[in-house]
């Protein structure tokens, strides 16, 4: 069987430079779309997804803690392909054959696949290959349950061309019976079937995009402003959605997230030690809203607009953040000192709190000129 490409001609050079804490999907997505003559940055999709804007909730009762980079669709802001005006649809299939007849349908149009899947059967994910610790720490995973997207832009009889950016920065083949297994998904692993949240995966599942439209570089500056304006704006507001589920969570956001994460971390001896380590992680998670926009700010798609200053002072909050990211740590090292360590974090954290409140007051103050994103009908 000849083996079936995209861009048959060309060589396939695609976007590898990735950091690890950017969402496997939104390269990929870069790289369908410049195949189909509309060229943006990876750093534009998460931040005109509003997940730049901090978040935070815990549980309505109980207060127990966490801080997902995705919260922030509940808000309801368009996504990005309503404002960049392209659709998005997610195929299944129940036989392999039929699913490669499709992705095979894809690349001789010269198109990019993608593919949802798991990594766990992905012989180049080191980390998490076949992997013990894949599966013992699964319901903890830093980006919560969701599914792991790659690109594919090759098919022969026994072999797929992977396109895997993050976090691995892989482009090459694998064996075709590993891509099947990976491919069905997280479901096609017996000890992961019964925990909550997997029955919602995908199996063998496609991700397609249609009807792109080409944007000039004078309308995609103009849609930084409305994400700045937008993100900014939010940031001040500090939305609160309260949840009227018995055991649903409480959404923060901006300002209010900071309120409440350090109301929480305030409190956490006394009214409920057991969540110190649910706290700690979403504290560690609540950095990389900081850096998607730090990335957004410093990427060639913002060269319009002059955000040096801005990135000046984002980058001293983002220091601050690791610094009490590092201090919360040494509370595994040393408990004897948890009291003293969550002190010292506090007033960084306060410090912070001013700092970043004082900086989007600045940058709405620029952008308000500039119209909000769209809110969904």
């Amino acid at each position: 069987m000849e083996k079936i490409l995209t861009q048959k001609n060309k060589p396939f050079q695609p976007i590898l430079d990735t950091p690890y804490y950017l969402p496997c999907i939104y390269p990929l997505i870069t790289e369908r779309l410049k195949g189909e003559g509309l060229e943006i940055s990876p750093y534009l999709l998460p931040n005109i997804n509003l997940l730049s804007l901090p978040a935070y909730q815990h549980q309505a009762k109980t207060r127990v803690p966490s801080a997902n980079v995705w919260t922030a669709e509940a808000l309801g802001f368009d996504q990005a392909e309503e404002i960049l005006g392209f659709k998005t649809s997610m195929y299944e299939f129940n036989s392999e054959s039929k699913g490669l007849e499709f992705l095979k349908s894809i690349l001789t149009q010269n198109k990019l696949a993608i593919v949802s899947g798991t990594s766990y059967f992905l012989p180049y994910f080191t980390s998490d290959y076949l992997s013990d610790s894949y599966t013992n720490d699964y319901a903890n995973r830093h980006l919560g349950i969701i599914n792991h997207f790659y690109g594919v832009h090759g098919i022969s009889s026994n072999t797929i061309s992977i396109y895997d950016p993050t976090p691995y920065q892989y482009v090459g083949d694998i064996p075709m019976n590993k891509f099947l297994k990976s491919w069905y998904g997280d479901k096609g692993i017996p000890c992961l079937s019964e925990i909550p949240g997997v029955d919602s995966l995908y199996v063998r599942g496609v991700f397609e995009i249609s009807e792109v439209k080409p944007l000039t570089s004078d309308e995609l500056s103009y849609i930084v402003g409305q994400i700045i304006r937008t993100l900014s704006e939010q940031y001040l507001l500090g939305p609160i959605i309260i949840s009227n589920k018995v055991n649903g969570d409480n959404l923060y956001f901006g300002h209010s997230a900071m309120k409440n994460l350090i109301t929480d971390l305030r409190y956490v001896d006394e009214y409920y030690p057991s969540s110190f380590q649910q706290l700690f992680k979403s504290i560690f998670n609540m950095r990389f809203s900081r850096y998607f926009l730090r990335d957004f700010l410093e990427d060639k798609i913002t060269e319009y607009h002059n955000f040096s200053k801005v990135l000046e002072e984002l980058t001293t909050i983002i220091s601050q953040w690791e610094l009490v990211a590092n201090i919360l740590m040494r509370n595994t090292l040393k408990p004897s000192n948890k009291k003293e360590n969550i002190n010292q974090a506090l007033r960084i954290m306060h410090s912070i709190q001013i700092r970043e409140l004082n900086l989007f007051e600045s940058v709405y103050e620029s952008y308000k000129v500039f119209p909000s994103l769209k809110r969904k009908s």
